[in-house]
């Protein structure tokens, strides 16, 4: 257990009032505060989950940077809590989130992934410190059924690097996920996105516990005016090192197709 933390933020589903794309949802974060500088943004890859989950997310962002994460950590006022987006209130889900536990799946052992898209499982516990709670800590891969998702994945030849399990631990809010799975794949064209789609339509629900749903990275969008945090965050929740120099070798399109999240 590493204890890495991360900064997750997730903006609530837009009504229908909202007439927004998920594009302009995130260029409308990325204005509202200097912490969008760092990190990436994630699109979701879908706008209904089924009957199992209903509006889904439509957009999330995620930082390692140590300085932004500090000043939430030492002062949880600082997190957002709502976006004003075409003269709506939006409510925003933003927590630090502390790495429990990694999965290298692809057994790369800390050097450079290639990762496009990541699958968000996110478990709401009403009581922290509660027997669902300490199960969900000890078993999370049972609990979850992750390994369910993991093995359709494998065998529609879809490339998962690793699987990182996160604990909520600031500001312990019980209506926002008090845990998260990132699962970190890699997904080449539109017929591997559609694969992914569906088994997570036939899985969540029924098979896999809690939230689950596909993201992918956002275009120009996700480029950080500090490519060092950018790297910093890829770095960090991939447990590798060394890996600033390979992706600075980068062309600029690929960073924007790219990107290293757990």
């Amino acid at each position: 257990m590493s204890g890495r933390k991360i900064l997750l933020t997730i903006p609530d589903p837009l009504e229908d009032t909202i007439k927004a794309s998920k594009e302009s949802l995130a260029r409308k974060l990325k204005t509202s505060s200097s912490l969008y500088d760092t990190g990436v943004f994630f699109k979701g890859a879908e706008n209904n989950g089924g009957n199992s989950l209903g509006a889904l997310f439509p957009i999330i962002h995620l930082t390692s940077d140590m300085n932004v994460i500090r000043e939430r950590v030492e002062n949880s006022r600082k997190l957002s809590k709502s976006l004003v987006v075409g003269g709506t209130t939006v409510g925003i889900n933003q927590a630090v989130f502390s790495e429990q536990d990694q999965v290298d799946v692809a057994n790369k052992n800390g050097k450079q992934y290639d990762t496009n898209s990541i699958i968000l499982v996110g478990c709401k516990v009403l009581e922290v410190g509660s027997r669902t709670a300490m199960g969900l800590e000890q078993s999370w891969r049972s609990w979850t059924n992750i390994g369910v998702l993991a093995a359709y994945l494998k065998q529609e030849k879809i490339e998962v690097q690793n699987m990182t399990f996160l604990k909520q631990v600031v500001p312990r809010d019980p209506s926002i996920f008090m845990y998260c799975i990132l699962v970190n794949i890699k997904i080449d064209g539109f017929r591997e996105e559609t694969k992914v789609l569906s088994g997570l339509q036939q899985l969540r629900g029924s098979v896999i516990t809690g939230y689950a749903a596909l993201y992918t990275v956002m275009g120009d969008i996700s480029r950080s005016k500090s490519e060092e945090s950018k790297n910093r965050l890829i770095e960090t929740l991939s447990g590798g090192e060394g890996s600033n120099g390979a992706r600075k070798k980068e062309s600029r399109a690929e960073r924007s197709r790219s990107v290293n999240t757990v």
